[in-house]
C-alpha cells in the first residue's frame, strides 16, 4: 500500500491564495453596496419628485424621508423633506423646520433654502403676535432676516420697531450685516424697503451725534433710485449741523488769531478740517 503525503508548502500557497481571493471579494462587496446605497438615495429622490410632479405629496414626502434618513449628509434629501412638510397639504413647520435646518447647515448658501427656512421663522412670528408676544415676535423676525438677508421688509420694520422702542443699539449692532448682505440689491437701486431700513439705521447714528456714519448710510440709501423725504431731510439737517459747527469752531480760530495763539489756532483749525469738506481751502489758507 502506497501512502502519499500532502506537501505542506503546496496546501500553505493554497491557503493563501483563497485568502487573497476572499480579501479582493469582500473588498468588492462592500465597494458594491456603498454605491448601491448611493444610488439608492439618488433613486428615492427621483421617485419622490416623480410623485410630487404628480401632486402625490403622501408618497413623495416618504420618499424624501426615507432619503434623509439613509443619507442625512444629503442637502437634496434634507431639503426636500423639509420643503416637502412646508407645502398645503401638510404645513407641520416643526417637522419642516428640523430639515430645513439641516439642509441650510449643510448649503448656507442656497437661496431657495435660505426662503423656506426663513418663512418659518416668519409664520413663528405672526403666531407670537397673535399670542401678545412682542418680543418674541422680534426675535423670530431677526432668525428670519440672518437666514435670509434678503427679506428687506422685515429688516426695514424691525429697525423701526426698535427705533421707536428705543433700542438703537441692536439697530447698529445689525446695520454692518444688512449693508454687506444686500449688495445686489443696493446696485439694482430698486428696493424702497432696503433705503429706508438704511434711513433708520442713519436716522439712529444721527440721533446719537455720529453725523459721519449717518451720512456714510445715507449715501449708501441714495444708490435705490426713489424719492425719500425723510432721507433728503436728514442730509439738510446734516449739513445744517456740520456748518454751524463749522463757524464755531473758525470763530475761536480767529479769535486764537488776533491774539496771536497761532500754535492753539493750528490746532483748532485741524479740528475744522475734520467737519467740513465743503470749506477745506478756506481752512487751509488760514492755517497757512
Amino acid at each position: 500500500m502506497i501512502i502519499v503525503y500532502p506537501n505542506i508548502m503546496v496546501l500553505g500557497k493554497m491557503k493563501n491564495k483563497l485568502l487573497f481571493i476572499f480579501l479582493i471579494y469582500f473588498v468588492f462587496l462592500l465597494c458594491t453596496i456603498s454605491y448601491a446605497d448611493s444610488a439608492s438615495t439618488d433613486q428615492l429622490l427621483k421617485i419622490g419628485r416623480d410623485h410630487l410632479n404628480l401632486f402625490q405629496y403622501e408618497n413623495a414626502l416618504k420618499k424624501f424621508k426615507q432619503a434623509a434618513d439613509q443619507n442625512p449628509e444629503s442637502w437634496e434629501a434634507n431639503f426636500l423633506t423639509g420643503s416637502t412638510y412646508l407645502s398645503k397639504p401638510f404645513n407641520k413647520i416643526d417637522d419642516a423646520e428640523k430639515y430645513l435646518s439641516k439642509a441650510y447647515k449643510l448649503n448656507p448658501s442656497d437661496l431657495e433654502t435660505q426662503k423656506a427656512l426663513g418663512s418659518i421663522y416668519i409664520t413663528k412670528a405672526k403666531n407670537a403676535q397673535n399670542n401678545g408676544q412682542t418680543k418674541k415676535k422680534m426675535e423670530f423676525q431677526l432668525k428670519a432676516c440672518h437666514i435670509y438677508p434678503g427679506a428687506t421688509k422685515i429688516w426695514n420694520s424691525l429697525f423701526e420697531q426698535w427705533y421707536d422702542s428705543g433700542e438703537y443699539q441692536k439697530i447698529k449692532d445689525e446695520s454692518s450685516f444688512v449693508f454687506k448682505n444686500n449688495q445686489d440689491l443696493l446696485n439694482k437701486g430698486e428696493d424702497v424697503s432696503l433705503q429706508q431700513a438704511l434711513v433708520v439705521v442713519a436716522r439712529t447714528y444721527f440721533r446719537e451725534g455720529d453725523a459721519r456714519t449717518a451720512e456714510s448710510f445715507l449715501n449708501h440709501a441714495s444708490k435705490i433710485r426713489v424719492n425719500n423725504d425723510e432721507l433728503y431731510g436728514l442730509k439738510r439737517q446734516i449739513k445744517n449741523q456740520e456748518e454751524e459747527k463749522y463757524k464755531s469752531i473758525i470763530l475761536k480760530a480767529d479769535i486764537q488769531i488776533s491774539q496771536k495763539d497761532f500754535e492753539k489756532a493750528i490746532v483748532t483749525l485741524k479740528e475744522a478740517l475734520k467737519i467740513s469738506v465743503t470749506h477745506t481751502d478756506e481752512i487751509e489758507n488760514k492755517i497757512e
